[in-house]
């Protein structure tokens, strides 16, 4: 009798994203990991698969969002998301309400490849759709700008961390 391997759920994939390539440390980020604070908050990311499409988890996501929570991660099959373009059009149509909620939209989309100082930091397996609590994240993006840990970033990458 053989056992046959299953394959990693989408979930799995994204959990082995958060924990292997977000937490590993790089010398291109100064010596720290692409997310050099994602082992600390590691046990409050919420992840799941989407069943739905981008802009009914933005709907339900903007209802839902607490001041209390970290993040939100929304993972999508490569099929399953419109364009990049689409779904960057939708995340900025709800930028500002998801703001003023005290939150902040990351998507990364599998077309979207955009190394950061040489490296692809994105997921690559399917689209996340990140909700992040905008005060926890500008805290820390404060400190590590005084670091060495954006030396290899470009401005236009830099001012994007602050629209």
């Amino acid at each position: 009798m053989s056992l046959a391997a299953t394959a990693p759920s989408l979930e799995q994939k994204v959990w082995h994203y958060i924990d292997h390539k977000l937490g590993t440390r790089r010398a291109e980020f100064g010596n720290q990991p692409i997310c050099p604070y994602v082992k600390r908050y590691r046990d409050s990311i919420v992840v799941k698969t989407a069943h739905t499409s981008v802009y009914e988890i933005l709907e339900w996501g903007m209802r839902n969002f607490k001041s209390s929570d970290v993040c939100w991660v929304y993972a999508f099959e490569r099929n399953q998301v419109p364009s990049s373009l689409m779904c960057e059009t939708m995340c900025d149509s709800f930028a500002q309400q998801y703001y003023l909620n005290g939150a902040t939209l990351l998507f990364d989309h599998p077309i979207d490849i955009e190394p950061i100082n040489g490296v692809y930091t994105g997921f690559g397996e399917g689209a996340l759709l990140i909700i992040q609590n905008t005060t926890i994240l500008q805290n820390h993006r404060h400190k590590l700008f005084k670091t060495s840990y954006y030396a290899g970033w470009t401005d236009e990458q830099k001012r994007e961390l602050v629209d």
